[in-house]
């Protein structure tokens, strides 16, 4: 009745944890072999739309219909049996650990030396954090591209790269990006070819028209970080915790895809620090504990919507025993 997919935040936060093995057996238990695309692909794919909506002259399009997002369909039948493997070998706890640690470290730093000093409106904040992004990722592919020249002209013949080393070489998700917004540039759908002349132009006017800005996933995560600069603002002490980042992270990407979000008491408090007039929709999705028996309420609505079809399917798919819980199905509807 219900799909519960895992991700990569998912995968990151237990890898960490000290019961890794308990959590990802519950996340894995739960998704039934269905993940979130990474999400540097949803980032892509939202920002791919809008630039073709910009060079196209329209308004962009967002499907976030789950199948987009979603390894496969949630609305198949789940398989009996699925295989899950150990530890990504390549998320290392030290590097996951460096690199929240150094993240929050600037986010403290935000919080008493710039929030909390800096006198703005909550939309000054909010339209600086979502403008400032297409900078940042400039900024991101150029440091990226001098790494891996670094790299590669410190090579030597017959010497291995050594494997820290290694990462570098390949492109970054900030210069895979720009090169994909290049490629939208020149190639237009209906065919054909655009001069360099016409590339520099629009290369030039979507700098200074800054789409990006308008990004689903950005707007929300720059409402959220909008949130704690005004809370800095207003005297709040104790800044955000270690793991805020991710949280902030997770529900800007996945969120607009879920018809229902579980999450602490703190990021759901964010959520609903937003100001109305720009309070997205997808807001009142959002569950935690502090309202649990609002989100047991919502499953049960789910699960006793089932139909006698759907009570047959399941019988048929899985098996009398598999069915304990599963209340009597509710007649069809005349």
């Amino acid at each position: 009745m219900i799909c519960c997919p895992d991700s990569g935040s998912h995968q990151e936060e237990s890898r960490i944890s000290s019961i890794n093995a308990g959590l990802k057996k519950m996340y894995e238990h739960f998704s039934g072999g269905i993940t979130f695309e990474p999400f540097d692909g949803i980032k892509s794919m939202q920002i791919a739309e809008l630039a073709r909506a910009w060079v196209e002259k329209r308004d962009p399009v967002f499907d976030f219909a789950p199948r987009r997002v979603l390894s496969s369909d949630p609305d198949d039948w789940s398989q009996r049996y699925y295989i899950t493997f150990q530890d990504n070998p390549f998320l290392i706890p030290a590097n996951i650990l460096h690199a929240r640690r150094t993240l929050h470290a600037e986010i403290v730093r935000l919080f008493t030396d710039v929030w909390g000093k800096e006198k703005r409106t909550f939309d000054d904040w909010y339209n600086l954090e979502r403008t400032e992004y297409q900078k940042v990722l400039a900024q991101a592919a150029m440091k990226s591209q001098r790494e891996r020249w670094e790299v590669a002209l410190s090579y030597r013949p017959g010497k291995d790269i050594p494997l820290e080393q290694l990462d570098k070489m390949m492109p970054s998700f900030a210069e895979n990006l720009l090169g994909s917004i290049l490629h939208t540039f020149q190639f237009p759908r209906e065919g054909g070819m655009r001069s360099q002349a016409e590339m520099t132009e629009l290369m030039k006017g979507f700098k200074e028209a800054n789409p990006i800005a308008e990004a689903p996933f950005l707007k929300l995560q720059a409402l959220m970080y909008a949130v704690i600069a005004m809370r800095a603002a207003g005297g709040q002490k104790q800044p955000p915790n270690e793991g805020m980042a991710t949280d902030i992270d997770s529900v800007a990407h996945i969120l607009p895809y879920c018809d229902a979000m579980f999450v602490d008491n703190e990021c759901r408090a964010l959520l609903l620090n937003i100001p109305r007039r720009l309070q997205p929709e997808w807001v009142s999705r959002v569950f935690s504990m502090r309202v649990k028996d609002e989100f047991l309420a919502f499953l049960r609505e789910i699960r006793n919507g089932i139909t006698r079809e759907h009570v047959e399917g399941l019988r048929e798919a899985y098996g009398d025993r598999d069915l304990t819980g599963v209340p009597a199905a509710q007649p069809e509807q005349t």
